[in-house]
């Protein structure tokens, strides 16, 4: 008895699966226009998503290749800035008017563009800085030494502090290393 009850009941269950394929197929040929609606806006709706995301991953591509460009400008153009500055110090040095050399100095932190600037001589000592707690004194932590032995002007970023170093160069000897800290502007799309 019980076995005739469970094969009448899988009988059954294979009827109903058997029925519900038939159904399915069966509403797809019945119902053709319908069905290629739904497939056409799936298919829509999977371009407008993968356009999406590739136009996402190329505007992020672009706003890197950007920032860096950028980046990249501003420290040629720091470096071409160093170089009169360098020049006018020097002569100003070779005059012994250190007094205009500190002017020089405050001018060029005044737009907020440059953090500092500081003018070391070849043994690490600030000889002038916008900062005039360093003045006087002998800095090699908050400098890389490398910079104070630069024979042309040399960039190097310390946490996100784009540091130049330009040698002033006198007649015979380099006088000191000038050194302009400035943050870059960062390109932010919104």
């Amino acid at each position: 008895m019980e076995t005739n009850e469970k094969k009448i009941v899988t009988e059954k269950v294979n009827e109903i699966s058997t029925k519900s394929k038939l159904t399915f197929w069966g509403f797809i040929k019945k119902h053709p226009t319908f069905t290629t609606i739904i497939v056409a806006l799936l298919s829509i709706g999977a371009v407008i998503l993968y356009k999406d995301a590739s136009h996402a991953k190329w505007q992020k591509e672009m706003t890197e290749k950007a920032s860096n460009q950028l980046f990249n400008t501003q420290e040629d153009l720091i470096k071409l800035v160093s170089k009169p500055l360098v020049w006018n110090i020097r002569a100003e040095m070779l005059r012994n008017n250190m007094e205009q050399v500190s002017i020089l100095m405050t001018d060029m932190v005044r737009d907020n563009t440059i953090q500092y600037v500081h003018l070391i001589d070849t043994n690490g000592l600030v000889l002038l800085s916008t900062n005039k707690k360093l003045e006087g004194q002998i800095i090699t932590n908050e400098f890389d030494s490398s910079l104070l032995k630069t024979t042309e002007p040399t960039t190097l970023v310390i946490e996100n502090i784009v540091q130049v170093a330009a040698p002033v160069m006198g007649v015979d000897r380099q006088l000191g290393v000038l050194i302009l800290g400035y943050q870059p502007t960062i390109l932010v799309l919104e």
